[in-house]
């Protein structure tokens, strides 16, 4: 196997109104009602997610999979599907459920997965919905599926992970890295060509003085108020944006070689203030990181680009590859 790529991808339909040109009339209507930066950065995330989506499909995997913080979750471990064939829409506040996608499952190599997880005692769990049927898919999975598929090959396939309820701590949790550097253990053994997709969005607790309701939360689920909050997203968001560029020292000042050993430790400043923020990424950015820190241990450079890192409303938006030399 090849992993040829890592991908980090906003899961949130709104990201879908940054398209003056999208084919929904409701996503065009809102989209002209933008005005100032929250125009700009709805904009720059939806282009950026596009560039970012583009990137990756170049390389043509044949697989791509996806850890997405709002799937089907279990309470105590990681989930995996193994529906043949997972569908759903990208309905978040009464709008966007004209977006819908497909993915169709590589089942045997996620039961594969599931099993090497198990062996070597990471937490996971088979997760198979409406036997005979499609297991449904919601906006965390759906968004990213959509600016994938505007450029992967039709035929390419997938699997899907999903985080666990726990929840959040303080510091980086060592299973969460061993997941990661077991799940880059497990694609080498298989021959197919690999993109790694981690979803989600950043902190929760921005100031904003946003006019639209749509991009607000949803009233009927409040997020709790913490007094650190509004700090400690700022200082998450910064700290994961460091993570992404953390890059090693060169005398060349074109060598952009991502640096697993400086990057944890802008891993553990973000985890500092991780319960505070409410954010998606978390779970899944240890993974990550274990996977590419197990990567770049056996000679493998990635580097590092953000095409996109915005805070439109509420809550940040970060959309960035590692491409692998």
């Amino acid at each position: 196997m090849v992993l040829l790529a890592t991908i980090i991808l906003p899961h949130s339909s709104v990201a879908l109104d940054g398209d003056p040109n999208s084919e929904s009339a409701a996503v065009r209507t809102r989209h002209q009602r933008l005005s100032g930066r929250l125009k700009d950065d709805l904009t720059v995330v939806y282009e950026g997610m596009c560039a970012a989506s583009k990137a990756v499909a170049d390389l043509e995997p044949d697989i791509i999979v996806i850890n997405t913080a709002h799937g089907i979750s279990l309470s105590d471990s990681l989930g995996i599907y193994f529906n043949s064939v997972c569908t759903g829409n990208a309905l978040w506040f009464g709008e966007w459920s004209e977006f819908s996608a497909t993915a169709n499952i590589d089942v045997v190599r996620s039961e594969e997965l599931k099993s090497f997880w198990d062996q070597h005692s990471i937490p996971v769990q088979g997760i198979r919905t409406y036997i005979g049927l499609d297991c449904k898919l919601r906006w965390a999975e759906v968004v990213p599926l959509l600016f994938l598929q505007k450029y992967v090959k039709k035929e390419t396939k997938y699997i899907i992970t999903t985080d666990d309820l726990k929840p959040p701590t303080f510091s980086v949790e060592e299973w969460r890295l061993n997941a990661g550097k077991r799940l880059a253990e497990f694609l080498a053994k298989i021959p197919e060509k690999v993109v790694v997709a981690v979803c989600g969005d950043l902190a929760h607790f921005h100031p904003t003085d946003c006019p639209e309701p749509v991009y607000m939360p949803d009233p009927s689920l409040p997020l709790p108020n913490y007094k650190e909050s509004v700090d400690s997203s700022e200082a998450y968001n910064t700290a994961l944006a460091a993570w992404v560029e953390s890059k090693q020292k060169s005398s060349d000042p074109q060598a952009q070689i991502w640096d697993p050993t400086a990057a944890y430790e802008h891993l553990v400043t973000a985890f500092k203030h991780d319960p505070y923020t409410c954010a998606c990424f978390s779970k899944g950015f240890q993974m990550l990181h274990g996977m590419m820190a197990e990567e770049a241990g056996k000679g493998a450079r990635f580097t590092p680009q953000i095409y996109a890192h915005r805070i439109p409303s509420y809550f940040g938006m970060l959309a960035a590859t590692f491409i692998k030399k």
